[in-house]
């Protein structure tokens, strides 16, 4: 079995994703923040690389201020893991995948230049799941799932782990004519 240990093999491990489906890239971005990269690729698309050693899981008996939003939190899990569920680990049902508010907002704003944008975790044992970066921005805000935790002062947005879609069963479409 497959073993990601740090963000430089799971670059490695992205880019061989990339050329089996034919993408190649034009411009990469290693350490955007720790755990961060970014790809350009050649069609205007921007691939947000997430590496994910062990992704964040909700306290369901937290208490306390942050009481509310553990629950909303598992709450979004419980309804929302259906996609990519039969993919995950046991220790990986029931989590989520976050990134940094200000590197989603980076992405948006990206897309109102006419990029598309997605946000790619590799999880620790080697699979590779994807979320369109609109449709992440669009559940954070929607379901309230970001925290700001008080040691960085960065608010981190977050999606559960199974709500992304699984990289080796892409979307397939009937073909469309391009003028």
């Amino acid at each position: 079995m497959l073993v990601i240990n740090n963000l430089k093999e799971a670059e490695i491990l992205f880019e061989s994703l990339l050329f089996k489906r034919d993408i190649s890239y034009s411009k990469k971005e290693s350490t955007v923040k720790f755990g961060n990269s970014r790809y350009y690729s050649d069609r205007d698309e921007i691939y947000h690389l997430k590496f994910t050693k062990k992704p964040f899981m909700p306290d369901p008996d937290k208490y306390g201020p942050a009481r509310e939003l553990h629950l909303k939190l598992h709450y979004a899990i419980g309804a929302f893991q259906y996609r990519s569920l039969n993919k995950l680990n046991k220790s990986e049902t029931g989590t989520m995948v976050g990134i940094d508010e200000d590197l989603l907002l980076f992405l948006m704003n990206k897309q109102k230049l006419g990029y598309n944008s997605y946000i790619i975790t590799i999880l620790a044992k080697g699979i590779a799941l994807w979320i369109s970066g609109a449709d992440f921005y669009s559940f954070t805000m929607r379901y309230d799932t970001f925290i700001k935790f008080p040691k960085s002062g960065t608010p981190v947005c977050y999606v559960p782990t199974g709500y992304f879609l699984r990289w080796d069963n892409p979307f397939s479409a009937l073909p469309i004519a391009v003028s």
